[in-house]
């Protein structure tokens, strides 16, 4: 029950009472009358004195600052942006101006080293802020969002900071701000359709949140075991202050690798003269465990496993693609040691060889041509520098010529 519910049942209890019991009326009636008696005594004496003790200045001063509250208060219950901007640089100019006087005599007498001192320049510049938002963006400016901000403030005035917010945070928000509301003017298009991509990566974002959730609940919903040996006894049991006072033998013989149903997985091991005991629900004819009949087993007896490892146990191994038929086998061809010749063709490509030693390559048109190696990958003839330490390769020819293979 909220406070306006509890103030409306104080409200209708009062009306009640007030119609239907003459002496509680006569009462009120009295009250409300000695009230008035007190404030028609009371007031004027407190009104003069207030005029009394106040100057012109002071007068006008408060009139300046009751406006100005009362321009700021409505723009913000209105919400309207002209309004907004109207009510604060009314409110501002207000300020400014019948701080003017005072701010000229001070400066004039030294007591300040400007017209407009520094805590009144961060106050004005707080409240443009606030009008400018509420310029801009109507729907920030709100009761509840200044009395946050307000606590916000008040609790950053206990922290121990360097950080000048109005330079360092709020004036590089303000200009943020007008960069995205140009944005928005000079280009309406591009700024449409980049705040629905960053909405619809944000929706993609959440619906795989979602998704994730899912398959966590599920994995956290049952947990399923299996046997790990023959059995032909189950149990039901008598649980007396979360105990098991009682086991009674129920002949039902399970094969091992059954597939059960842990009943409660948030429920502890319950142990029973020296032994745990877990309750496990049994798979229906249907092959569901929805209405299974439940009973106790030796916790030592089942192996469990979550839903993802038993959806991986069900599922076929991947069979080994078939080895190629012995006809269709590249064997490399060998290179003992001695020189080899080989004529080639402009982008031709050798078959596998394979070297019984160092490898030494040359050709007779300037090298141009590849070793490519499995490992070390392919290898230019015409760079200096030995070849890999590796048997396996074929030839790459860039161009017509013989190439000359010695092993070594």
């Amino acid at each position: 029950m909220n406070i306006l519910m509890i103030l409306l049942i104080i409200f209708s209890i009062f009306i009640v009472v007030l119609i239907f019991s003459r002496d509680f009326r006569d009462w009120v009636v009295e009250q409300l009358g000695a009230i008035a008696d007190l404030m028609a005594v009371y007031l004027p004496i407190i009104w003069q004195a207030i005029i009394g003790g106040l100057t012109i200045y002071g007068i006008v001063v408060l009139i300046s600052g009751l406006i100005s509250f009362f321009l700021v208060v409505s723009a913000i219950a209105i919400g309207y942006p002209g309004f907004t901007a109207f009510a604060f640089l009314t409110a501002i100019g207000l300020c400014l101006l019948v701080w003017f006087p005072a701010g000229v005599i001070l400066r004039i007498f030294r007591v300040n080293s400007a017209i407009i001192p520094p805590s009144l320049k961060a106050f004005i510049a707080w409240v443009a802020f606030i009008g400018f938002v509420g310029l801009l963006y109507p729907d920030l400016i709100t009761f509840r969002s200044l009395a946050g901000a307000i606590f916000f403030a008040l609790i950053a005035m206990g922290l121990t900071t360097k950080i000048k917010v109005l330079d360092k945070i709020v004036f590089p928000l303000v200009i943020a701000m007008f960069l995205a509301y140009g944005w928005k003017y000079f280009f309406p298009e591009n700024f449409r359709t980049t705040v629905r991509y960053i909405t619809s990566t944000d929706q993609v974002f959440g619906a795989w949140k979602d998704r994730s959730s899912i398959e966590n609940e599920t994995q956290a919903a049952a947990t399923y075991g299996r046997l790990v040996r023959d059995t032909k006894v189950l149990y039901l049991a008598d649980i007396k202050e979360d105990t098991i006072s009682a086991l009674y033998t129920v002949k039902l013989p399970l094969k091992k690798d059954t597939l059960v149903m842990v009943l409660d997985h948030k429920q502890e091991v319950k142990r029973f003269q020296g032994q745990g005991f877990l309750e496990i629900k049994l798979m229906n004819s249907d092959e569901s465990f929805v209405g299974g009949k439940a009973y106790w087993i030796e916790s030592d007896a089942i192996r469990l496993v979550t839903p993802s490892e038993l959806i991986a146990e069900e599922e076929e191994p991947p069979q080994p693609p078939p080895a190629p038929p012995a006809a269709n086998i590249i064997l490399p061809d060998t290179l003992y040691p001695g020189i080899h010749t080989f004529v080639m063709d402009a982008g031709a490509i050798s078959g596998p060889k394979y070297a019984m030693g160092q490898i030494c390559a040359k050709s007779d048109n300037g090298n141009q041509f590849n070793l490519v190696f499995p490992r070390a990958g392919s290898v230019p003839a015409w760079t200096p520098g030995a070849f890999p330490l590796e048997q396996d390769f074929f030839i790459y020819s860039l161009r017509k010529q013989t190439v000359t293979v010695k092993i070594s």
